[in-house]
């Protein structure tokens, strides 16, 4: 298998090296690098980032219309959003580098979020709807020293619409689609004597959906699971006195649904989700100094009736964080902060964190970037733990950068899994986690050839798992490794393709029951290869359209009978599909007509055995701008 990952690595470098030398210059100017602040917390250009970044841009965002961030962000290198493509209604579980969902971070606008009351804490995706996003960066491998808990496999950082320059801006989209599906948008932002900046969005988005659960007999009786969703995002940018801006925001989302009873089992069960979202950010420079605060609460609400009556859930998350940044040389930048979290489900429990932490920046010394950083996390019923990363990179030539991190991370116990109803245990520890990573990343011809290679290696310890036996414990390892290859040829002003490959292998050691360790591949829903791939065409400055494509390889999932409850693996077949996105803007350019078609032929594949996945879907809109 080595040699087979190896040939890989070489093809893909081969590729770039060759096209290089023989492809002409595609284009008098290509897209300046984007400033990337999420791997850091420092502004910097990718070419000085010391970690592996993705970044979806706001025009890959824009040419996402009739999609949602669930596929979006399955769409990328390194990311499997499980059930994307599931019915709409349905929860979307989030696998940045083959970790279960818990082990990564979500930031809005570079402030974590978190649900108490969810599974292991992790946020539902669904609640952020794709028109009020701006662009979305992804940090890979452990982060817990900038960000704290959960940040183990990395940190997905959704940043929001602001305001824009002019005095005022409408903006707003509107499709219609399969499954009598609708979504429209409609937003106005500006900027007042450049003091006082707005932005006003609200989306509403519907769906008739399919049957959450497969109708394994062909009975024909098993009824649409539909949903309804409605956002707003508010957001000020206040610039008083010179230097310091203030960014007072609210994000609101509300969404009602239905969902079956179980795998291959219908049902009439319903769902309500509300996520609450104020908080405030402040940023002030002057000279060599720079100071970035913010604080946030989240309130998420659930209620499900089904079978067994009504149940209904809360959790309330606090999150304040303030740094400052110092340009001590004009390669060397250090940055420190204090992190406070509180964690409550109300009438139950709450734990708290407090963290100091520091990290030193080299910033182009003769090619060299690096950054080391230390955190203290201070807990009200663990104690104490602390988390370190160092994170080196070198630039040989002005397009060839190697880069590698070695870092510790950490995920703090549940409020549920320390107080909750079932299984609760007090004197549980952090899981806790040893991260390395090594890569090459290359651009040629100003950047329209880049390939980059990586290779993790992350092993978890203090693993917390519930059995009914013995509750909540810390018991076994998780080991993951992969690989990640990816390729973009933009190869005239009309053409771009882009290709990347995934290997993912993972294995979990539990305490065996007459005593040893039991070792197996855990990884379900996880394929151990994947690849995926786009082309790009913009046939005029007006008409472009795209198609992407992925082959996922054969995955394992569990299954619980809904009459026996027995347990058995099975396998998931693998399954190839495509996706079509077309716009026209009309002369003019306030208007634009797209197409969106999911699965263009038709597949039939499996995300969650036992039930379905969307067959042919298409959806067509307007985009439309008026300033």
């Amino acid at each position: 298998m080595s040699k087979i990952f190896m040939t890989l690595i070489g093809v893909f470098l081969c590729t770039s090296l060759t096209q290089a030398q023989s492809t002409s210059q595609v284009a008098d100017t290509l897209e300046l690098e984007p400033v990337i602040v999420t791997a850091s917390k420092i502004p910097l250009s990718a070419r000085e980032t010391t970690k592996p970044v993705l970044v979806i841009s706001r025009e890959e965002i824009e040419r996402s219309a009739g999609r949602d961030i669930a596929q979006v962000l399955n769409a990328q290198s390194g990311i499997i959003i499980n059930n994307a493509f599931g019915n709409p209604s349905s929860n979307k579980s989030v696998f940045l580098q083959g970790a279960s969902a818990q082990y990564t971070l979500i930031l809005i606008d570079g402030i974590a979020i978190n649900d108490p009351s969810g599974g292991g804490g992790a946020f539902d995706i669904r609640q952020l709807p794709l028109s009020n996003v701006e662009r979305i960066e992804v940090v890979k491998g452990s982060q817990s020293t900038l960000y704290g808990t959960d940040a183990i496999a990395g940190v997905i950082n959704i940043i929001t619409k602001s305001n824009a320059a002019d005095t005022y801006n409408v903006a707003g989209t509107a499709s219609y689609g399969s499954f009598n599906s609708f979504q429209g948008t409609l937003g106005v932002s500006g900027t007042l004597n450049e003091v006082f900046g707005y932005n006003v969005q609200y989306s509403r988005e519907s769906s008739d959906g399919i049957s959450e659960a497969e109708d394994r007999n062909n009975t024909g009786g098993f009824d649409d699971d539909g949903f309804s969703q409605d956002a707003f995002l508010v957001k000020f940018n206040i610039k008083p006195v010179k230097g310091l801006t203030i960014s007072p925001f609210l994000n609101y989302s509300f969404i009602d649904g239905e969902f079956d009873a179980d795998a291959f089992t219908d049902g009439t069960n319903t769902f309500d989700l509300s996520f609450f979202n104020p908080g405030s950010q402040f940023t002030y420079v002057q000279n060599k100094l720079r100071i970035t605060g913010g604080y946030q609460y989240t309130r998420d609400e659930s209620n499900f009736l089904g079978a067994f009556g009504p149940f209904r859930s809360e959790g309330r998350f606090h999150n304040a964080d303030v740094y400052g940044t110092y340009i001590v040389h004009q390669n060397v930048q250090v940055l420190g902060g204090l992190n406070y979290q509180s964690n409550v489900i109300p009438d139950q429990a709450s734990s708290q964190i407090f963290s100091p932490y520091a990290t030193v920046f080299v910033r182009d010394l003769n090619g060299l970037n690096a950054e080391i950083g230390y955190r203290l996390n201070s807990h009200t019923e663990y104690g104490n733990n602390s988390t370190f990363s160092f994170s080196p990179s070198y630039n040989i030539t002005n397009q060839v950068k190697v880069l590698a991190s070695i870092s510790t991370g950490f995920k703090a116990p549940t409020v549920n899994e320390l107080f909750g109803p079932f299984g609760a245990n007090v004197d549980l520890d952090p899981q806790e986690s040893v991260s390395f990573d090594i890569g090459i990343e290359t651009n040629f011809l100003n950047g329209a050839i880049t390939t980059e290679v990586h290779y993790f290696n992350r092993q978890i310890d203090d693993l917390i798992l519930f059995s009914f036996a013995d509750g909540f414990q810390n018991v076994g390892e998780q080991d993951d490794q992969g690989i990640e290859i990816a390729t973009n040829w933009i190869i005239n002003k009309f053409v771009s393709i882009g290709l990347n490959y995934n290997y993912l292998d993972g294995e979990i050691t539990t305490p065996a029951p007459l005593g040893g360790s039991f070792r197996r591949n855990n990884l379900l829903r996880r394929p151990e290869h994947r690849i995926g791939g786009n082309i790009k065409v913009n046939a005029t400055d007006d008409l472009f359209f795209s198609l992407q494509g992925a082959f996922s390889d054969e995955r394992q999932d569990n299954f619980f009978d809904p009459v026996t409850f027995a347990a058995s693996e099975v396998t998931l077949d693998s399954f190839t599909i495509f996706n079509f996105y077309g716009e026209y803007r009309v002369p003019g350019g306030n208007l634009t007509i797209f197409t969106d078609i999911k699965n263009l032929f038709d597949a039939d594949y499996t995300e969650v055995f036992g039930f379905n996945t969307i067959g042919i879907a298409a959806k067509g809109g307007v985009r439309f701008n008026i300033n």
